[in-house]
């Protein structure tokens, strides 16, 4: 087994414990910045490097939401998934604690490792991950999301 399927494995076993022994329920949660202007450098495809933006959101007609984290997508469904705005001064969110990008896609290779083009959404296998936004009247709106495999 190799040096970085071990630390993947650590990786989701400290995020799953880390839920419970704080009695929570097994989030992962993720302050998604979306009027962050930090960039990051991709290859495009023909071998040449391009600069991205790091966060990218996008809102389809049927009010279903994608989130772009680098080369990784998230879908919030509308209809069948959870989301909820909140004052910035409420703080029962139900998350013991937020990932850091780095951590967020440590979890998502591991998950990918099981299941190359994404998992059956709700999973008992797997934690819910949840998103928080910042909108700009300062209220902050969770989303449920879902990773998705995709090809840019």
């Amino acid at each position: 087994m190799s040096i970085k399927k071990i630390l993947g494995a650590i990786l989701y076993l400290m995020v799953l414990s880390s839920g419970m022994l704080h009695g929570q329920e097994r989030n992962i949660c993720f302050n998604f910045n979306q009027y962050s202007n930090l960039r990051y450098i991709r290859e495009d495809g023909s071998g040449n490097s391009v600069k991205e933006k790091m966060y990218r959101k996008t809102i389809r007609e049927n009010g279903d939401v994608m989130f772009y984290i680098k080369d990784l997508m998230f879908l919030h469904f509308k209809k069948s998934m959870k989301s909820r705005t909140f004052q910035s001064s409420e703080k029962k969110f139900g998350c013991c604690e937020y990932l850091e990008v780095n951590r967020l896609e440590s979890f998502i290779k591991n998950i990918q490792e099981q299941y190359p083009f994404g998992y059956k959404h709700p999973s008992d296998k797997f934690p819910e991950i949840l998103f928080f936004v910042k909108n700009e009247d300062e209220s902050i709106t969770m989303y449920e999301v879902k990773w998705q495999y995709y090809i840019e």
